[in-house]
């Protein structure tokens, strides 16, 4: 076999080892970036729909518990020296007035608000929201030192790959060691 020959399988045998790491690290990328958008997702996941209708629950019984104090039934009964309720001495306006009102009625088109809102689902508990969030972190992060591994191992063999400009820190300033191999 001439030198020619020889150089030849080694450049093709290079090219090809290179084109095995840039694969290899575009598919941890690509499961990198796609469990960050499942964790974006899961970061505004709405709370459990009991949890939203408490929300709201109180909301209503607030809106209408300022109404009832601008004006109480006793404005309306007293026998001696009835005057109307002035909306102007009490530190609330007509617009409060008018809310509490309406409460009962905004309450009900909220919750069918709410109600559709869960169509397509319940939102989780906050305590299993969180383990949702640990647990996505913990599997980003390995796959973050896996896609160190590989370029510090494309590196060393003198492939030059550059490192994504959000990646983790943590797997970029790893110790070797640390990385899987």
């Amino acid at each position: 076999m001439s030198i020619t020959a020889k150089l030849t399988g080694m450049v093709k045998a290079t090219r090809n080892a290179a084109a095995e790491v840039t694969n290899g690290l575009e598919s941890v990328r690509v499961q990198i970036i796609a469990l960050k958008d499942k964790r974006s997702h899961l970061e505004v996941a709405p709370v459990p729909k009991a949890e939203a209708l408490q929300r709201l629950d109180a909301f209503a019984a607030f809106v209408n518990g300022r109404a009832s104090r601008m004006i109480s039934p006793r404005d309306f009964t007293t026998r001696e020296g009835y005057r109307m309720p002035a909306l102007s001495v009490h530190s609330l306006s007509s617009g409060d007035l008018a809310l509490g009102f309406v409460a009962a009625l905004l309450r009900e088109q909220l919750a069918a608000a709410i109600d559709r809102e869960y169509a397509a689902g319940d939102g989780p508990t906050a305590d299993a929201h969180r383990q949702m969030l640990a647990k996505l972190d913990v599997e980003i992060l390995d796959l973050e030192m896996v896609e160190e591994s590989l370029v510090r191992a494309a590196e060393a063999a003198g492939i030059e790959i550059l490192r994504r400009g959000d990646a983790d820190p943590r797997a970029v300033m790893a110790p070797d060691n640390s990385l899987p191999s």
